[in-house]
């Protein structure tokens, strides 16, 4: 039964799986298939290989209650540092 306009299901639970270090190709399929969607991406530089995710915004491992489709979680993905330059001494 649907409940007719502007009915709101109840929440559902959602089981937030751990993601850092994989792939974010790997997270983005891991996460889709747990129902949850991702957010913001942030970069950051790491040592780690590049695309690498270091970090999410909802705990691994914990369960939290939200609409199919509307719980999303924020990820922070590693990028190679950026090559230092060094100007080079003329005398």
């Amino acid at each position: 039964l649907s409940g007719g306009p502007g009915y709101t299901p109840p929440p559902v639970e959602f089981e937030i799986p751990s993601v850092q270090g994989l792939s974010l190709a790997e997270a983005e399929a891991v996460l889709s298939a747990a129902g949850i969607s991702i957010g913001s991406i942030t970069y950051s530089e790491s040592a780690t290989p590049a695309g690498t995710v270091l970090f999410q915004s909802l705990e691994p491992y914990t369960t939290v209650l939200g609409q199919p489709g509307r719980v999303t979680i924020d990820l922070t993905v590693s990028i190679e540092p950026a090559e230092e330059t060094t100007t080079p001494l003329i005398y």
